[in-house]
């Protein structure tokens, strides 16, 4: 903790110093550009890999994934090679279910707590689950890796009478309706629950009604009226759960054009923060007193749909109303904490750059991006400068005397190119198929373990199948380090199309030196500019044909290549009042030594 009485830091996920940079040159970051010309800016070497969960964990920890734990957004069951969650676990628990927190190393969050010093962290990455109980001058509200009310990271519903649109490929939910005239009766899903014949879905009916302007929707004897492309305010539902009780949920809607009928858009059922038994945050009355103090908030970890928007189900204009939305809540949240603290350290993280880079990082008009210079488009542009107004506001409230940190866990560049690693490995010999198939499926179906000695999972990792850790292990320790090598080798000599396609492979050994936790992979890919692990690779498929291929998807912008690529930013305001100093070369877990 810094000599001052208290300290803020807010967390912009995403932030790029080389945007920062070229808007800084225009003139357009007049805060934050303030602080750079004052000495106060730095580059933030990012975590290996670059991956949000990990970076903001080794910013919290001041350590890094051997010691922590977090390696990846995926890792794998060693017994099953089943891909698993790295935001929380899941595990039974009294006839239910409990989650719980991978990360294993104590935050410098918790350090200062049991010092006595107040804290409240605000959308935090992985402090979901949030502790059973804090001392009572401390408070966390979750932040990224909070789910939905189904246990995922975010499950959307989309009512249409578009036959058309079918449910293969897409990320939510498609329910066909069937308008007689112009209403729509159906039903909305939330979570499921044991019933007397086997698991169920909690529902309730749902009339949809067209209207002049857009939609009415009527559920839990409420009725909304929809205007075309604006979202709902937020909309509380009651589920029944059979003998279990009842739950309420939070969401919100929008009505968007069709040809044929109005088709409904619903966000994901999420936490109720006034009434719920999850652990969203601590003391669990502190969910519930901030939405009395600020009004309705959502709390899914990523609560900005980018789902809706890949799927091609809604505009642009109407995610970016979703993000600008989200936003503001979150900035009323700081607002409504910074009133009270006068002691002690407030963190906030916003996380809508994040979002909103990965879907507009190059004009969506076109394929494929070929500016090597980092010029942002208009809509990420904008974004950087609403931040930069933020900051602005929030020094003005803050004055002269109180230090602050502002920095990211990353930056950003285009995603041209998906890389299919299980792919390569296969072709290359180190994994092998059954029956002489030339693919496997997601989850290495049809992957022979009895053949196969090294395999990809996740967006950065590759895990040898060693002989008594794996399920079906063949590799003896005595072998780990020669296969290591020669995968390194002929990884790095990769080329396609007459381009690398990897910078550089790690050994977790040497990159993590102290570490602690062996479930971690054995190499880690640090991809070339443009490029990344494919959906299929990130979870265990090797689909037959060209390694890679064009990203010709709506999200087009990423970070998990060579952490070199993609360094985050920092910057410092009043630091000089507690004697605090950047030092001229920092990474995300050295932010622990300044505080």
């Amino acid at each position: 903790m810094s000599k001052s009485s208290r300290i803020v830091i807010l967390g912009i996920d995403g932030m790029d110093p080389d945007v920062f940079q070229i808007l800084h040159g225009r003139g357009e970051m007049p805060v934050l550009g303030a602080l750079a010309e004052t000495g106060n800016f730095r580059s933030l070497a990012t975590s290996n890999p670059p991956q949000s969960p990990v970076s903001w964990t080794n910013i919290s920890t001041g350590s890094d994934p051997g010691t922590h734990g977090i390696f990846d957004f995926l890792h794998r069951n060693p017994e099953s090679y089943t891909p698993e969650l790295s935001l929380f676990s899941v595990q039974p628990h009294r006839g239910g279910v409990r989650y719980v927190s991978n990360v294993r190393f104590t935050s410098i969050f918790e350090r200062a707590m049991k010092s006595g010093v107040p804290v409240t962290l605000i959308r935090w990455p992985l402090t979901f689950p949030a502790p059973e109980s804090l001392p009572s001058n401390c408070h966390i509200l979750s932040g990224l890796g909070v789910p939905d009310l189904l246990g995922t990271l975010g499950r959307y519903t989309f009512y249409t009478a578009d036959k058309k649109i079918s449910e293969e490929n897409k990320h939510g939910r498609i329910i066909h309706i069937n308008p007689e005239g112009d209403i729509v009766k159906t039903e909305i899903h939330g979570p499921r629950y044991q019933g007397w014949k086997g698991m169920k879905d909690a529902s309730i009916p749902i009339t949809i009604e067209r209207t002049s302007e857009g939609s009415r929707v009527t559920l839990n004897e409420t009725s909304i009226q929809l205007k075309k492309g604006e979202w709902s305010p937020h909309v509380i539902i009651h589920f029944s759960m059979g003998l279990m009780g009842k739950i309420k949920a939070v969401t919100r809607m929008v009505c968007i054009e069709s040809e044929t009928f109005p088709s409904l858009f619903v966000l994901p059922m999420q936490i109720y923060p006034k009434e719920t038994t999850l652990p969203l945050s601590s003391p669990k009355t502190f969910g519930k007193d901030l939405w009395d103090q600020i009004g309705p908030y959502l709390t899914l970890g990523m609560p900005e749909d980018t789902n809706g928007l890949k799927d091609g189900l809604i505009p642009e204009d109407v995610f970016l109303k979703l993000c600008s939305e989200v936003f503001t809540e979150r900035e009323r949240m700081l607002n409504a904490s910074l009133e009270t603290f006068d002691k002690g350290i407030l963190a906030c993280v916003f996380d809508t750059l994040d979002r909103v880079q990965h879907m507009f990082w190059r004009d969506r008009t076109k394929p494929l991006y070929s500016d090597e210079t980092n010029e942002p488009t208009s809509v990420v542009a904008g974004w950087y400068k609403n931040i930069d107004a933020m900051i602005g506001r929030v020094i003005k409230h803050l004055g002269d005397e109180t230090p602050l940190l502002i920095l990211s866990d990353h930056g950003f560049k285009a995603l041209n190119t998906y890389v299919h690693l299980n792919s390569w490995l296969a072709r290359n010999g180190y994994m092998v198929f059954k029956n002489s198939a030339k693919e496997s499926g997601p989850l290495f179906d049809n992957v022979d373990w009895q053949k196969t000695s090294a395999y990809a999972l996740g967006f950065n990792s590759i895990y040898i199948n060693v002989k008594g850790r794996e399920g079906k292990g063949i590799i003896e320790s005595t072998d780990i380090e020669t296969l290591c090598f020669d995968l390194m080798q002929k990884l790095t000599e990769w080329t396609e199309d007459g381009k690398s396609v990897i910078k550089q492979v790690y050994k977790s050994k040497e990159i993590y030196p102290n570490s602690q936790i062996g479930n971690g992979p054995d190499l880690v890919v640090g991809y070339q500019k443009g490029y990344r692990a494919s959906k299929q690779t990130a979870l265990g498929e090797a689909p037959e044909g060209r390694l890679i291929q064009d990203n010709l998807d709506s999200w087009c912008g990423d970070h998990c290549c060579d952490p070199s690529f993609v360094p985050g930013v920092l910057f410092g305001a009043n630091l000089h009042k507690a004697n605090l100093e950047i030092p001229d070369t920092v990474s995300v877990k050295d932010i622990s030594l300044i505080i």
